[in-house]
């Protein structure tokens, strides 16, 4: 449990220092991020439509 708590923990602390950095950026730059997220699961749907079914 303590393995999962750790990973927890750095997952937790990556977020916050990418959210730290994402603070800084402009709304094109953000915007930018969310586009190439979204053509990335446009492209990936049937894999991600996949995965979450074996979940």
């Amino acid at each position: 449990m303590a393995d999962v708590s750790q990973q927890i923990d750095q997952m937790v602390a990556k977020s916050q220092k990418a959210a730290e950095i994402m603070r800084g950026f402009t709304q094109e730059q953000v915007d930018k991020i969310c586009a190439a997220m979204d053509a990335a699961s446009v492209a990936n749907e049937v894999k991600l439509a996949e995965m979450a079914v074996e979940e």
